[in-house]
């Protein structure tokens, strides 16, 4: 079992100065087939123990067993951590589309965690989900190739600037029929005024698409803006983005525009 470790993760509550620990751990079955869990605020005290000190250390790499329905940890203490990630990763799946480095980061040989857990524990994991189409485990990779839909990234004098996408195109994990728009420069996500036109359907020969948005996050409800995005070829945008401004304002991109690539 690896562990992950990050100290004074999150505030509890905004304005403190308290900070809570967070605990990933990972799991490995055979050498390409692995479980995350991460996010864990708690660790078992008699894990912990095993695992041992941490003073000083990120990433620690034991060899604890554990048993079916052992506590392992717990989650909560804020907002930001109120719940718990996991995810399985299998190495020798068809890689996705959808990272940077489809062929060597293990977040593109994510699947279904469900599948591989035994009965009655399988059902009692899919009650515990939204009601919602399938797949019921949900859908991180929308990618098509030479469509909007998907993951873009930022590069820099052709070598990566970020590893993680700069701009996402997507829907909604409980409402597929609902567009969203992730943007990691504003840290926000967007829903789309008139929820067209659908990412899924816009290609180079679309031309410059005008998007009117306004913040998902109801506590963020005046927080607007509008997005022009152009497919310039099948692997290639440009975009930018207009805050605080209404559809009539705006024309076309400006200097300010920027390249995204997949």
């Amino acid at each position: 079992m690896g562990l992950e470790y990050q100290q004074g993760w999150a505030n509890p509550h905004p304005g403190t100065t308290q900070r809570l620990d967070s605990y990933g751990l990972i799991f490995q079955f055979t050498k390409n087939f692995f479980l995350l869990i991460n996010h864990l605020t708690q660790l078992e005290p008699n894990l912990l123990k095993q695992i041992g000190s941490l003073k000083g250390l990120t990433e620690k790499i034991t060899d604890i067993p554990v048993k079916a329905g052992q506590l392992l940890g717990m989650t909560g203490g804020t907002a930001n951590l109120g719940s718990f990630d996991f995810s399985v990763h299998n190495m020798d799946s068809k890689a996705l589309s959808c990272t940077l480095s489809p062929t060597t980061d293990f977040r593109a040989h994510s699947v279904d965690p469900y599948q591989f857990f035994v009965e009655p524990l399988r059902s009692q994991l899919y009650a515990k989900l939204p009601l919602r189409p399938e797949p019921r485990a949900g859908q991180w990779c929308y990618n098509i190739a030479g469509k909007l839909v998907g993951n873009w990234f930022f590069y820099y004098h052709g070598t990566v600037k970020t590893g993680q996408p700069g701009l996402g195109f997507f829907y909604d994990v409980n409402d597929p029929s609902k567009i969203l728009i992730g943007d990691t420069q504003t840290g926000r996500v967007y829903t789309i005024n008139g929820n067209a036109p659908d990412p899924a359907t816009i290609d180079v020969n679309s031309g410059l698409i005008k998007y009117a948005l306004t913040d998902d996050d109801p506590r963020n409800s005046g927080v607007t803006g509008v997005m022009l995005v152009q497919m310039t070829d099948a692997a290639k945008i440009k975009m930018e983005f207009f805050p605080n401004a209404s559809a009539d304002q705006v024309t076309g991109f400006t200097s300010k525009a920027q390249q995204l690539y997949r």
